[in-house]
């Protein structure tokens, strides 16, 4: 019976100690998954404005934005 208590005691106080980590985890996985969304936030803003720009300047100069895009497209044999 004694061994019972004593299993019991330290299931209890594993059980609290569990309590108050798993309580700090949360509050840190809450602040991590809003700094994320928040840094999705901005780099959405940042590609829509990359994206208005590259219209912009394809509208402006279409004859050099289409060389340009023509010669990133091809392949890149340096790195062999």
């Amino acid at each position: 019976m004694q061994s019972l208590r004593k299993g019991t005691e330290s299931l209890d106080v594993f059980n609290n100690f569990s309590s108050v980590r798993y309580a700090e985890n949360v509050k840190q996985v809450e602040n991590y998954s809003k700094l994320l969304r928040e840094m999705k936030e901005d780099l959405d803003l940042v590609f829509k404005r990359i994206r208005a720009l590259k219209a912009k300047v394809a509208a402006k100069h279409p004859v050099e934005f289409a060389q340009v895009v023509a010669e990133r497209e091809e392949p890149d044999d340096d790195d062999d």
